[in-house]
């Protein structure tokens, strides 16, 4: 009975071993890696000339695999006295809009959502990003998310679909949520 026993406990302990082996490489949530998405030079260009009237240094899109470009950039100033400064970055992945990602100094407090839409959260390090995720105007899935570090507020904008899904954006928020976090804007 003894013998028995201990084979029996030092197979559990082989199993545990065996799953966090296996858990380490395919359940990790941290394994992809953001990669810089490509700036066109037009868009090289705009940021060149707006960083300085920013007043901080813009966190650069990035996505999960390949594909992803800034297709666009704009400028425009949000009320205020004095007015203050945002960009958007417009993100499309082999073509089709991913997602837009809108950096400003002006915090932005709303905690509303929409109507048949949930509540989506992402926390990265000790930045929290809060939103939805639900119906667009168009008719497809959206989700957005928005957050606040270091003095700046970011908020992405997604289109669900064949360019990046729910997972995507999670994981793009996070990276983005980290290099902002450590931007020191």
């Amino acid at each position: 009975m003894g013998a028995a026993h201990l084979w029996l406990a030092k197979l559990r302990s082989w199993s545990v071993v065996a799953v966090m082996a296996a858990c380490g490489t395919a359940c990790s949530t941290g394994a992809a890696t953001c990669v810089d998405a490509v700036l066109t030079s037009e868009v090289r260009q705009v940021i060149t000339v707006e960083s300085g009237r920013l007043g901080f240094d813009p966190v650069l899109p990035c996505g999960i695999g390949r594909g992803f470009i800034v297709a666009s950039v704009a400028i425009d100033d949000l009320p205020g006295d004095p007015s203050e400064r945002r960009i958007n970055f417009i993100v499309e992945r082999n073509g089709e809009r991913a997602y837009v990602l809108s950096e400003t100094r002006v915090p932005i407090a709303s905690t509303q959502i929409p109507q048949s839409t949930r509540r989506f959260k992402v926390l990265a390090g000790p930045v929290v990003a809060e939103g939805f995720v639900g119906a667009s105007g168009s008719g497809g899935e959206m989700a957005y998310l928005r957050w606040r570090a270091d003095g700046v507020t970011y908020e992405l904008d997604a289109t669900l679909g064949r360019a990046v899904d729910e997972a995507d954006v999670r994981q793009i928020a996070g990276a983005l949520m980290l290099r902002g976090s450590n931007a020191g804007g």
